[in-house]
């Protein structure tokens, strides 16, 4: 249990505070309780109220799961949850019931505006790692915590330099952004290169054909801060037949790569990571990049996975007032 607050504050919504902490001298904003549910994206939605504050509009929104899958996704992921890669939690968020990705937009009188920040908290049913406070914001809206919840509290500012006298009309955008879904894994011996490939939504298939395949990075690795990183990668360039747009397939290195060593060992000093190579999008809107982690030399092999990015549901609007 968290025990940074041991007894439940007063409820109080500000615009710039987070559930249960807020600056000094923050002004609450005017409840508005609405209490709407709906259903959308294979899940069950609660809107229990929205905070008209003078910066803008704070919103709180909850989506449940049922205990079955909560636990199903916990026994898989959790044994794993020291030895994640960071494949592992791309694909981890993908599965996660309690995840969900949204940019929403709030529509204020006729006047759309985007979110301006905000924060999530989940609730895990009969588990013994959930905090004190997840419990107090499940209580403050009589949620049922034998379900799993995720409550979402998003910032609009006024779609107008100051707060409007009146508010006519309120409506919600829910839209969701697209999660990576995952293809073949394959590994690549040189340009011309072919794999075919079922795309696991439209169950079209697609061919990839490697254009180009370089080692990147020459001459001794990177030294800053007395550690020692590596600079050499695999670059990949391919085409795909139908081709599919940038921002909906990517190529991911399934191994970590080589991690930065102190220049002088130290063996009490904390283990640093690392990061990919970054590549330039192609101005061929046709050709696809991508590049391998990090090693202080270049791979003889690269097992890639790749990555088929979907928006899995259409976008909902929920009229509010």
């Amino acid at each position: 249990m968290n025990e940074t607050i041991t007894k439940r504050p007063p409820w109080r919504v500000t615009f710039e505070g987070s559930f249960w902490h807020h600056p000094p001298r923050a002004r609450a904003g005017q409840v508005l309780p609405l209490e709407k549910t709906f259903s959308w994206a294979g899940r069950e939605w609660v809107l229990p109220a929205v905070y008209l504050c003078g910066q803008g509009v704070v919103l709180d929104l909850c989506m449940k799961a049922e205990p079955e899958e909560v636990r199903a996704f916990l026994d898989k992921w959790g044994p794993k949850e020291h030895r994640l890669t960071s494949l592992d939690l791309t694909l981890l968020q993908a599965e996660h019931p309690l995840h969900m990705d949204l940019s929403p937009r709030l529509t204020i009188n006729g006047k759309a505006v985007k979110y301006q920040g905000g924060m999530s908290v989940s609730w895990y049913p009969h588990y013994d790692r959930n905090d004190r406070e997840s419990l107090w914001l499940l209580e403050h809206y009589g949620l049922d915590p034998d379900k799993g919840w995720s409550v979402h509290r998003y910032r609009f500012p006024w779609a107008t330099k100051r707060r409007p006298r009146r508010l006519s009309s309120l409506a919600l955008a829910l839209i969701p952004d697209p999660v990576p879904l995952p293809g073949p894994q394959f590994t690549v011996e040189g340009p011309g290169q072919r794999l075919s490939f079922v795309h696991p939504v439209t169950g079209q298939t697609h061919t990839l054909t490697v254009e180009e395949y370089a080692p990147q990075g020459e001459g001794d690795n990177r030294e800053d801060n007395g550690l020692v990183y590596p600079t050499h990668s695999m670059a990949l360039t391919y085409r795909l037949d139908p081709n599919l747009l940038q921002d909906q397939v990517s190529l991911q290195d399934c191994a970590e790569g080589d991690k930065p060593y102190p220049k002088e060992p130290d063996p009490m000093a904390p283990q640093a990571s690392c990061g990919v190579m970054l590549l330039p999008l192609p101005k061929d809107p046709g050709l696809h990049a991508a590049a391998s982690s990090l090693y202080f030399q270049p791979p003889e092999t690269v097992l890639w996975q790749m990555l088929l990015w979907d928006k899995r549901f259409e976008d909902c609007t929920i009229p509010i007032r």
